[in-house]
């Protein structure tokens, strides 16, 4: 792993949650070997690299949230929570940004970053979260048991502030990643039960949906 390629998020404390100094991959997961040996192999899941982001690099597309969570565990790696993925949104609108080796990111790269996962512009792009919603609870920070099952590091009561679609302020979210207060900052749709959770952006809008 080149901590080049990864962005710090620097850890932080939400009231009861708190999480470590994490990277975050600058792009997203391509097809290679040593993922081939995980997802063939292991999972039996055929992939493929499926479309481009912007700048050129290949990405795996079309995963389903169980299976993007499953195969990114099984490397060693996780994808972020929404608390997580609120507070890399605000990090790059701030563009102090600095990767894994804390080498300060030009804004040229900090913009492009944000662009792809946020821009308005087609073709639909997403990134799935680790939280799921039933029976008015959240579950999130999933880990593998030996048998290869998705079992959440916590599950909470939904501390739902915001229950309708529209557009939030980001800096109103609580410990879970869920806004308190509407705003201007980026489209959100509340959770709805059995759903999971991603970034999606579309040229019409971006932001959470659950």
């Amino acid at each position: 792993m080149r901590k080049s390629d990864y962005i710090l998020l620097e850890g932080r404390s939400h009231k009861s949650y708190e999480y470590p100094d994490t990277l975050v991959a600058k792009h997203r997961l391509g097809y290679a070997p040593w993922v081939k040996e995980v997802s063939a192999d292991i999972m039996g899941l055929k992939l493929k690299n499926t479309a481009k982001e912007k700048c050129g690099h290949a990405y795996m597309g079309g995963i389903i949230w169980r299976d993007s969570l499953r195969l990114a565990l099984l490397l060693d790696h996780f994808i972020v929570n929404i608390r997580q993925g609120v507070d890399l949104k605000l990090l790059l609108d701030s563009k102090k940004v600095f990767d894994g080796n804390g080498k300060k990111l030009n804004p040229l790269e900090i913009e492009a970053i944000n662009e792809e996962i946020f821009g308005l512009r087609a073709p639909w792009r997403g990134e799935h979260l680790d939280a799921t919603f039933y029976n008015g609870k959240i579950s999130y920070d999933h880990h593998l048991n030996k048998y290869l099952e998705l079992i959440p590091g916590r599950a909470e009561d939904l501390k739902m502030g915001v229950a309708e679609d529209c557009k939030i302020d980001l800096l109103s979210c609580n410990e879970q990643g869920l806004p308190t207060k509407e705003g201007n900052d980026i489209n959100y749709w509340y959770p709805r039960d059995s759903a999971v959770a991603r970034f999606i952006a579309y040229r019409c809008c971006c932001g959470v949906r659950c």
